[in-house]
C-alpha cells in the first residue's frame, strides 16, 4: 500500500515506458531513470497514511537482516535527482557507459539507465514544468531547460493524490531523512546517524545534512566551512563535509 510521485491522469502516463515493468502497469507511477539499471519510482513521502514510511521501513529492515546490518544511512539524489528529464542523450558519463554496455538497454536515444522522463513542456498541461515566469535555475542552467530539468515532472501528484510536486518538491529530502530516521529505529532499536543531501528547516530533528560532491581543493575546503555554518544555523543539524581525492578517490566524512 505504498504510494509513489504519480502522473495525475492515466493520458498522461507513457505506455511505452509503463508498460515494461509489471508492478507499474496500469498504474499512474511516474518513471525515472537513476543509478539502477532500469526505470525506478520515487515514494511518495508525503503519504499521510503512513503507508509508506512502514513500507520503507520494512525494507530497509529485509536488507539490514539479509544484507548488511548497518548502523547508519547515508541519503544521496534526494532533492530528488533524475538522470533523464524531457532530455534524449546517450551516455554522459563513464559509470553510464559501463552500465550501458552492462545492461544493452535499447538504442541510442535513451537514458544509459532506462527510458528518459518525458514532461509536458508545451501545450495546455505545460503551466507546472514550463511556467510563464521561470526561476532563476533555469536560465542559469542554459537553453532547452524548464523546471523539470534533472528532477521529476511538476505535474506529479504528490500526498496521495493532494498535493502536486510543483509545490511539495523542496519537502521532498525532508520527508524521506524523516521516515529514513523512522528506518532506522525501527530496524536497529537504537539511535543511529542519518545523513542526507537535500535537507530543509527542521531537518535536523532527524538527521544531519551533507554539502553534496566536491573535490579536494583549497577553495572547496574555504566554501564547505561556509556552508558547514550556514547549514547549522538554517537546521540546526549536524552538516557533514565529503572530500573527493581526486587522485586517490578517496572519500572523507567530516562533521561541522
Amino acid at each position: 500500500n505504498a504510494s509513489f510521485i504519480e502522473w495525475p491522469r492515466y493520458d498522461l502516463v507513457p505506455h511505452e515506458v509503463q508498460d515494461q515493468y509489471n508492478l507499474t502497469k496500469n498504474t499512474k507511477i511516474m518513471l525515472g531513470a537513476v543509478w539502477p539499471e532500469r526505470n525506478v519510482a520515487f515514494p511518495d513521502f508525503l503519504d499521510t497514511t503512513n503507508n509508506t514510511r512502514d513500507w520503507w521501513a520494512n525494507e530497509y529492515k529485509i536488507f539490514h537482516d539479509t544484507k548488511v546490518p548497518f548502523d547508519g544511512i547515508w541519503i544521496d539524489m534526494n532533492e530528488p535527482s533524475n538522470f533523464a528529464t524531457t532530455i534524449y542523450y546517450p551516455n554522459t558519463t563513464s559509470a553510464s557507459k559501463i552500465r550501458a554496455k552492462r545492461s544493452a538497454i535499447g538504442p541510442e536515444n535513451k537514458s544509459p539507465t532506462g527510458d528518459p522522463l518525458k514532461c509536458p513542456d508545451s501545450g495546455p498541461d505545460s503551466e507546472w514544468d514550463n511556467p510563464a515566469y521561470q526561476t532563476i535555475n533555469v536560465y542559469q542552467w542554459g537553453n532547452d531547460n524548464y523546471l523539470c530539468s534533472k528532477t521529476l515532472c511538476m505535474i506529479g501528484s504528490t500526498i496521495g493524490g493532494n498535493g502536486r510536486f510543483f509545490d511539495t518538491k523542496n519537502l521532498y529530502g525532508w520527508s524521506e531523512i524523516r521516515s529514513t530516521a523512522n528506518a532506522l529505529k525501527v530496524t536497529t532499536g537504537k539511535r543511529g546517524e542519518v545523513i542526507s543531501r537535500s535537507t530543509f528547516p527542521s531537518s535536523g530533528r532527524y538527521g544531519g545534512h551533507w554539502l553534496g560532491d566536491n573535490t579536494a581543493r583549497w577553495e572547496d575546503l574555504a566554501t564547505s566551512i561556509i556552508g558547514a555554518q550556514e547549514f547549522n544555523l538554517f537546521e540546526g543539524n549536524q552538516t557533514w563535509v565529503q572530500k573527493v581525492d581526486p587522485f586517490i578517490y578517496a572519500t572523507i566524512l567530516t562533521k561541522g
